[in-house]
Parts: C-alpha cells; structure tokens; sequence
C-alpha cells in the first residue's frame, strides 16, 4: 500500500466524535507531532487502556495529509469528514475541536476520548466510516469512503486495585473479580443483626438479607451466581451505619 494512503487511512480510522459537540483539548503542534514529509499524523499512535470504573480521559492529536494516492494518481486532499463508529464500550464518548466533524488537510486537531466504562473487560474493535474529500478540476469532490474494523481497538482491563476499595468493616473482599461466591471479612465481630444488601450500578437492590448476631463471626460469604457479570455495590447496614464495598462479577 502507498505509504501516504496507508498513514491516511491508519489517521482515518481514528477519527471519532459527535458532529455537534466540541472536545475541550488542545491539539498538538509540528514540534510535539511533527508531519515532515506531510504523509499525515496521529500522536500517540496508540489508545491508552481504559480500566473498569474508572474515568478516562485521553487527548490526541491529528493532522490529515494533503494528498492521497487514488488508483495511481496523486489527489490533493480537502478535508476528511466522520461519518459513523461503532464498537465503543459503553460509557466511552469521542469528541472532536472540529466544526461538523470536518479536518482539514494540513490543520491539526484534537481528538478527545473520556468517560467511565462498565466494562466487560476484553479488547473492543472499533468500526469507523469516514468520506474523504479532495480537490478535482477546482472542485471539491468526494473520493471515497473508507470503513474498517480491524486497525483500531481500545482495551478494557480491570485493576482491583482500582475499585476495591471498602470502609468502615470491611478488611477484605474477594475474590474480586470473582463468579459465583464472594468472601467478605469484616474488621471485627458484630454481635446484634445487620442487613446484606447488594446494589446494582443503577442504584436497584438486587439481594437483601437480614443476618442475626449469633450466626455472624468476622467472614460472610454471598452466592452472587444469580447475577449477571458486571459492577455491583456490597452494602452491610449495622448498628445505625452503612459500610460499602464495589466489586466485579465476571460474564
């Protein structure tokens, strides 16, 4: 493949937003993304990995080349414009600093990717359609349209470390991932009752359970085999307070 036409479509496939909102970056310049040979550029040229629960937030800077090479024949570029992406993990949004969703060959722009996924982990593959635009006879013409699915991906991984966090009793949850029985060991022994309640991340109860005092030592175990995979809030009511835990059941 042209080498230009190649760096075209790699830049093309990583172009993704809304057409009516504006990312809140900064694109980068000749000197953090240099373009020499105007073939185009994308800086980073990789995604960084978005891990379960927690906020992403990555910008990247783009510059479209200002010709292509069409069935042998060199095209001077206009612009390139995003038609549609699909395969984003949920909670994932693209936006771009460019009006309509429209680079201009030559400029560079920002692309902002941000959210908080849900997950499942896995790697997603992204399917991006883009129309190219160039310059024929003095008229601006579209050339083509692009689609692939195979040359950009994001990766969804899961850090316990990351979400794990618990209060007040509880010492330790886990496994966590885990995919049917949850281990809870509390800081301490609790003599009177409490309630174990589990919530979905939409704020539903999904289990509730009242565990009297003289049944309680320092470890619960819960069967969450009933549940399908994905976050869920461990919730212990004892003694007038509420103590929460977060953790991921696998599909």
């Amino acid at each position: 493949m042209n080498k230009k036409l190649h760096f075209f479509l790699v830049m093309a496939f990583t172009f993704l937003g809304s057409a009516s909102l504006f990312a809140q970056c900064a694109p980068g310049d000749s000197l953090s993304c240099p373009d020499p040979e105007g073939n185009g550029q994308i800086c980073p040229d990789t995604l960084e990995p978005a891990f379960i629960a927690v906020p992403y937030h990555q910008e990247i800077t783009f510059i479209a080349p200002v010709e292509i090479d069409t069935l042998g024949m060199q095209v001077t570029l206009d612009h390139v414009t995003l038609v549609s992406v699909d395969g984003l993990p949920e909670g994932i949004d693209w936006q771009t600093n460019a009006e309509n969703n429209e680079f201009t060959a030559g400029i560079y722009y920002c692309i902002l990717f941000s959210g908080t996924t849900n997950g499942p982990p896995g790697n997603y593959p992204l399917k991006i359609v883009v129309d190219v635009y160039g310059i024929v006879l003095n008229q601006v013409v579209k050339l083509m349209t692009t689609e692939d699915s195979t040359s950009l991906s994001m990766v969804v991984k899961w850090d316990p470390n990351t979400i794990s966090e618990y209060s007040g009793f509880f010492k330790k949850i886990w496994p966590n991932p885990f995919n049917d029985v949850l281990n809870i060991e509390l800081a301490e022994s609790i003599t009177t009752s409490c309630q174990l309640e589990v919530y979905n991340l939409l704020g539903n109860p999904v289990y509730q359970k009242t565990i009297p005092g003289t049944a309680l030592e320092k470890k619960l175990q819960f069967d969450g085999s009933f549940l399908p995979g994905g976050i869920y809030f461990i919730r212990l009511k004892y003694n007038g307070h509420r103590y929460t835990g977060m953790v991921y059941k696998r599909e």
